[in-house]
């Protein structure tokens, strides 16, 4: 005969005719169907807790590498708000205010010729944080046609979960936008 049983049990048939098909049908059915197809109950438990511990380990990381990139990603937004200030104030020959309204939100106003910073007026700007672990906080500021800040102020864009900061300062009479690591 062509077929032969391995160390597992497995039927191999090396020719491909009646004969050897019926043997292997034979010997399927005297070892039974669950011994010849699939995996035993305990096969499948140990696989299933190898994926179960993968998970565990996997998913903290997940949610700690995407606070990572949210977290950058506001401090890239509030970095291009105050860029785009900047720009829009000597694009449009206006002053323009910057203010946190909350913790949760930047606005851009045009202030036309009128130098005072007040929050108010036409909002030409925003970043909005959707997030509970990252604020905002500092400011008011305020550029002028020149692109100069006519305040000395900083703005900040705090992480709450692990005491995270990130500080621009607006200088009096520059148009530098400072940015430090820390809040100190």
């Amino acid at each position: 005969m062509d077929s032969y049983i391995d160390f597992f049990g497995k039927v191999f048939i090396s020719k491909l005719d009646s004969t050897n098909i019926l043997l292997g049908v034979l010997i399927i059915l005297k070892r039974g169907l669950s011994k010849a197809l699939g995996f035993s109950i305990f096969e499948f438990l140990i696989i299933l807790g190898i994926i179960l511990i993968l998970i565990r380990i996997g998913v903290p990381n997940i949610i700690k590498i995407s606070r990572i990139y949210k977290y950058n990603d506001y401090v890239f937004q509030v970095e291009k708000l105050l860029n785009y200030a900047r720009i829009l104030s000597m694009e449009r020959s206006i002053n323009v205010a910057i203010c946190v309204t909350n913790s949760s939100s930047m606005l851009v106003y045009n202030r036309g010729y009128n130098r005072s910073i007040v929050c108010s007026g036409e909002i030409l700007g925003r970043v909005m944080i959707v997030d509970d672990f990252v604020e905002l906080s500092g400011g008011p500021g305020a550029f002028d046609p020149r692109g100069l800040a006519y305040t000395s102020t900083s703005f900040y864009v705090k992480r709450k979960d692990i005491n995270s900061c990130m500080k621009y300062s607006l200088q009096t009479l520059r148009g530098y936008i400072t940015k430090e690591g820390s809040c100190n």
